[in-house]
């Protein structure tokens, strides 16, 4: 599953060239749309002989977030002048890792027996 996501980032730099040529906002709204198309893919996964479907939306949901990723950064940074981009980045990065430290406890948090 890891090489199936990550196998895809080898393609980076052509995703940041693309990144580069298009608009950010509708390239974003494209990019997203098709993801969520792909992750529905996995709705049609009923028994392991299609265990080939997981792995091809993983390629490919690997290969948007690529796209994504890059369009997303760009397009903060179109948004905001300079002074404001410093703020803006540690926010985020401030979010996204609280989150993923958050994340983990909510799912056990979930698991553990009602007390009544």
């Amino acid at each position: 599953m890891f090489l199936a996501l990550g196998l895809p980032y080898l393609a980076a730099p052509l995703a940041g060239h693309l990144v580069d040529r298009a608009r950010r906002r509708p390239l974003l709204i494209v990019t997203n749309a098709l993801a969520a198309v792909a992750v529905l893919g996995l709705l049609g996964v009923h028994s392991a002989a299609q265990l080939w479907l997981i792995y091809a939306v993983a390629f490919i949901y690997g290969a948007l977030s690529i796209v994504i990723a890059a369009a997303g950064t760009g397009l903060v940074k179109d948004l905001l002048v300079d002074a404001d981009l410093v703020g803006a980045n540690a926010a985020y990065a401030t979010t996204s890792q609280g989150l993923r430290i958050a994340s983990p406890l909510v799912g056990a948090a979930d698991l553990l027996p009602a007390r009544r």
